[in-house]
């Protein structure tokens, strides 16, 4: 989230600096973000920040990026660009209390792109099962070259298999639906076998490791 943060930020002075030539931030008005905000979802690479080159180019460079590509290719979807004004909105809510009163007058909320939105992993297609068959069918699952070799195929005809969390993680990750970290976070005493006749993982916030949402709880 802070590398979100940070990315955005960067962005966007840069392009208050080189297309708005906004060089104090008490001078940004509500029509330069408007102008940013069409940036984002019409003249920038879809995939902005993939690249570790991204962070050098110039705003002119970066239309230049986005023009080479398919029309579909370019501006960012709706739900990370209002994710990106909810970070911004943060940053402008902190430096307003701070001295930058101007920025009480810009409304992001109003620059929003509007529509229902869907949870990305509601929206993602279950893996068939052919391939969740070949991929349990691969090192470290059925056999590996060694403890710390456990994508690599073994000896033919002697087997080894290594019940570590690598093993475990992704096996609990199929039948259960939990994210990476929720799993890999769990404690011990977070498998529990004494309450009712049904044993489970208690998913919550401990010693380890916090949790994205109250829904994953």
């Amino acid at each position: 989230t802070q590398r979100q943060v940070r990315s955005i930020t960067d962005l966007l002075v840069k392009f208050l600096l080189q297309d708005q030539r906004v060089e104090d931030l008490n001078q940004a008005s509500q029509e330069n973000l408007a102008r940013f905000v069409d940036f984002l979802r019409h003249d920038i690479y879809t995939h902005y920040g993939r690249s570790s080159r991204d962070k050098y180019r110039t705003i002119a460079e970066l239309r230049e990026v986005a023009a080479e590509k398919n029309q579909n290719k370019r501006g960012i979807e709706r739900d990370t660009l209002n994710r990106h004004l909810g970070f911004l909105g943060q940053i402008f809510g902190y430096a307003s209390v701070r001295g930058a009163n101007a920025l009480d007058k810009i409304d992001l909320s109003k620059l929003r792109v509007k529509g229902k939105s869907k949870r990305a992993r509601n929206a993602r297609p279950k893996l068939e099962i052919d391939k969740l068959k070949a991929v349990f069918a691969t090192p470290p699952f059925n056999d590996c070259a060694g403890w710390n070799r456990l994508t690599e195929p073994g000896i033919e005809g002697t087997p080894v298999v290594f019940h570590c969390a690598l093993y475990f993680v992704a096996i609990l990750t199929y039948y259960t639906g939990c994210r990476r970290e929720e799993l890999c976070g769990l404690m011990v005493d977070d498998v529990i076998v004494d309450n009712g006749t049904l044993p489970y993982l208690h998913i919550a916030k401990n010693a380890r490791r916090r949790i994205k949402n109250d829904q994953s709880q």
